[in-house]
């Protein structure tokens, strides 16, 4: 049976206080079961101590590396596949729900269909009528292309300057 008695000290008896010491000394004079606990773990720590410390093998940190590396590659594929199950389950049950609706009310699709047709020849016309008004004004269109590339020239020239005087070390008069 196992003594409780030694879990109240530490094992290193360095650790002890000198009433705990005593208390210890004085458990150990009646109890031979606790002398024998003591005794064992006293060899253990004696094992311990005497045993060499043994080095990592050759290329250790390549192998540790290289595991590493294909643990985390089959976590992040682990991940892309729940991922890939997740986005086809939710492709699937909206393809569902479409082929619902369309058995239900094949006229409402229809209906729908020549609606969104109608409104893309709508948008295509809207965005053939921008571009006549747009040619009717290229040469405007190109001053005001090319007074916006030459402010934005001067605002490139303006930050790499105030990133020289503010951000590089001036000693001496000479930049460093």
């Amino acid at each position: 049976m196992k003594s409780r008695l030694l879990d109240q000290w530490p094992l290193d008896d360095r650790d002890l206080s000198a009433s705990d010491r005593e208390r210890l000394e004085r458990a150990l004079e009646h109890s031979p079961e606790l002398q024998e606990e003591l005794g064992v773990w006293q060899a253990i720590e004696a094992s311990l101590r005497e045993s060499p410390v043994i080095g990592p093998q050759a290329g250790f940190t390549r192998r540790w590396r290289s595991s590493l590396a294909e643990a985390r590659e089959r976590r992040r594929q682990r991940n892309v596949k729940w991922l890939l199950g997740a986005l086809l389950i939710g492709a699937l049950s909206a393809l569902s729900l479409i082929g619902l609706e369309i058995l239900s009310s094949p006229a409402q699709i229809g209906a729908a269909l020549l609606e969104t047709i109608v409104r893309v020849g709508q948008i295509l016309n809207t965005g053939a009528h921008f571009l006549t008004i747009l040619g009717n004004g290229w040469p405007a269109l190109l001053g005001a292309l090319a007074l916006s590339a030459a402010l934005a020239w001067l605002s490139v020239l303006w930050a790499a300057a105030m990133y020289r005087y503010g951000f590089k070390q001036v000693q001496n008069g000479v930049s460093g």
